[in-house]
């Protein structure tokens, strides 16, 4: 089970990424094939740079993902610390036999 979650996400990322490279591929950078000439390919590849832009953005959105995440789990370490939960108060005042 343990080796199973441990590859999820290169799971879940190749299945994003090969779908997501297939529409990339298709709008900026179409095959040649289809062209009559190659001018007419040169045209319609000229903006092929901008799929950098959308790794980029994935990225940026997992470093900004990553940081909610480590703030979100410290407040609720934080707060955990602060207020003991039910069964330790329970514990102090009825303890064990």
């Amino acid at each position: 089970m343990y080796l199973g979650f441990s590859h999820l996400h290169s799971f879940l990322s190749s299945i994003f990424g090969f779908g997501i490279a297939g529409v990339l591929l298709t709008k900026y950078c179409p095959d040649p094939a289809l062209f009559e000439t190659r001018e007419a390919w040169e045209a319609a590849s000229v903006n092929a740079h901008y799929i950098w832009y959308y790794f980029a953005g994935i990225g940026l959105i997992a470093a900004v993902a990553l940081l909610v995440f480590a703030k979100t789990t410290e407040f609720i370490a934080k707060k955990k610390k602060a207020q003991p939960d039910i069964l330790h108060i329970f514990m102090y005042i009825c303890p064990p036999m």
